[in-house]
């Protein structure tokens, strides 16, 4: 399907999720943005987007706890509205699937969909 492994590009290209969610979780922050921030800028860029399913895991574990100060809503539900406007709750089940399963979730650059892979 891919010409190479989607599993390690995902790994790859979570890696400031990976990161800062393991070992700087306490800042709230992936680099130098509020998580959600940073996630929203990762979810939308154009091109090959991919999910690594511990890198789903990490922020389904901590970004619902964040309560956002200036908002009433957690960064989790922050996140999924400025990434998935309109399809939070497909998005949220398509999460959920790639954690349990250990899937990959990606944007099929054809359809422009979000789908799981086990790749």
């Amino acid at each position: 399907m891919f010409p190479f492994n989607l599993r390690e590009y995902a790994a790859l290209t979570n890696s400031p999720i990976l990161y800062w969610l393991t070992f700087e979780v306490d800042t709230h922050k992936i680099g130098d943005k509020w998580a959600y921030e940073w996630l929203i800028v990762f979810a939308t860029t154009p091109g090959l987007i991919a999910f690594h399913p511990q890198a789903l895991k990490l922020i389904a574990e901590n970004l619902p706890q964040w309560e956002n100060p200036l908002a009433n809503k957690n960064d989790f539900e922050l996140f999924l509205d400025g990434a998935f406007s309109g399809i939070q709750d497909e998005l949220r089940q398509l999460i959920n699937q790639a954690i349990q399963n250990n899937n990959i979730l990606y944007k099929d650059e054809t359809t422009q969909k979000w789908t799981l892979s086990y790749e």
